[in-house]
């Protein structure tokens, strides 16, 4: 959304704190949609969005998105199987 918005010239120059600001506040509200332990969730997104710097450095910041995507799931469906993410319960729900 934010490159619909923004010029390209702000990326250049404000994209090393935009990216991963916005990074993390997309692991919080995926924490809060799905119901799962916001720290855990926000420090596993954290985690997983440092190796992205290395393909950021050597020009394939795509690649380090998708990097970090699958290791930010894996943190989550990992963490919710051991039960160190636990998923609250629906109003309703039995």
């Amino acid at each position: 959304m934010l490159g619909l918005l923004l010029p390209k010239s702000f990326f250049e120059s404000w994209g090393w704190l935009s990216g991963p600001s916005a990074w993390l506040l997309c692991a919080a509200v995926t924490a809060t949609i799905l119901k799962l332990d916001l720290p855990r969730t926000v420090l596993g997104a954290a985690l997983a969005g440092l190796p992205s710097i290395i393909f950021v450095v050597i020009g394939l910041h795509w690649l380090g998105s998708l990097v970090a995507a699958f290791l930010f799931a894996a943190w989550c469906g990992r963490g919710v199987a051991a039960g160190l993410l636990h998923r609250s319960a629906r109003p309703g729900s039995a």
